[in-house]
């Protein structure tokens, strides 16, 4: 038995979905918060129904009156194919040499360190697009086959008809002059429009580093120099409670591909309000390989021969999909 044949008899479909089972978590607030509803769809593109959610109220009509219509006759896409992920891992001809005296056990072990250092590069890239989709559009670089790059994008507020929430306060947060109420009544603002779209419930803020050290500041001051509180505020960590919001620091960053560089997932002099219990979901999209049986996997690995080599090519089409009215930013310091 060859060597490529006793590899692809490791990495099958089954033996991987198993891997992933086993592997300790990795942290991924972006997935793990936003989008921890992953369908898993048999087709490799998705509708334009399943992306955009329609959040507005309806009119009576008249008895015997035409229906109205919820969903913009604007909207002229159709479907979204997302782009697969695909990184590769060159299998040294030591390990090859090595592999075929091993006992099985032994191989199945090399199998899992594999796929566990695959894993985890699919894991950030998918962090990071997610990361990018939270301000209502997609944008990720895309390694063309000439060498080049351009740009990946995909816009899910329709042209501006499904906006993204933006709150622009009157004075930052960072100014000398800014007091706990100012803070709180912008809180108050962002969340009036969150409810208008109709996420009301519950809502989870998150802080970019120089927002949330702006924050911070203010509330130290007023806990220290105010001597009858009408608000509660607290400071703690990572966390700061301003009434009954509460405040959590985001500090992870993703690694751009194109450029190495570092980018906070929440910008830092921006803080974005959400509702977790929205619809969004992280769709993935059937995989365009027959050894993957053309299914819908959160990866696959496929064991290749290129230039007398044998490479691990991993892929994943994963599609992040957020509700763009349920979130809202605003630029605070």
């Amino acid at each position: 038995m060859d060597i490529l044949t006793i590899i692809k008899m490791l990495f099958t479909p089954e033996t991987i979905a198993k891997a992933l089972k086993v592997f300790p978590k990795i942290e991924t607030p972006v997935m793990d918060i936003i989008f921890p509803n992953r369908p898993q769809k048999t087709s490799p593109v998705l509708t334009v129904e399943e992306v955009f959610e329609v959040n507005q109220t309806a009119p009576v009509i008249q008895r015997g009156g035409a229906p109205v219509a919820m969903q913009s006759e604007k909207t002229v896409l159709s479907t979204i194919e997302p782009l697969q992920i695909r990184p590769t891992l060159q299998i040294s001809a030591v390990d090859l040499n090595n592999l075929k005296y091993l006992k099985q056990t032994d191989r199945e072990q090399w199998m899992l360190e594999k796929t566990e250092m695959l894993r985890r590069i699919v894991r950030r890239t998918i962090e990071g697009i997610a990361a990018t989709s939270l301000t209502g559009k997609i944008s990720w670089p895309l390694r063309l086959e000439g060498g080049g790059w351009s740009t990946y994008e995909i816009d899910f507020t329709a042209n501006g008809e499904n906006p993204i929430g933006e709150y622009t306060p009157a004075l930052l947060w960072s100014n000398n002059t800014a007091k706990i109420k100012t803070i709180f009544n912008d809180l108050i603002g962002m969340r009036k429009i969150l409810k208008r779209n109709g996420y009301g419930g519950q809502c989870v803020i998150w802080a970019g580093e120089e927002a949330f050290t702006a924050i911070a500041g203010v509330v130290e001051n007023y806990v220290s120099t105010a001597e009858k509180r009408d608000l509660r505020a607290e400071y703690s960590g990572e966390f700061i409670q301003i009434g009954t919001f509460k405040i959590e620091l985001r500090s992870e960053e993703y690694q751009n591909p194109q450029t190495s560089i570092y980018v906070p997932i929440i910008p830092s002099k921006s803080i974005v309000m959400f509702t977790p219990s929205a619809n969004n979901r992280l769709f993935y999209c059937a995989l365009d390989d027959l050894d993957a049986d053309l299914q819908a996997l959160p990866m696959f690995i496929k064991p290749m021969r290129v230039n007398d080599m044998i490479s691990l090519v991993a892929s994943s089409k994963p599609l992040p999909v957020p509700v763009t009215k349920s979130f809202v930013w605003a630029e605070v310091a």
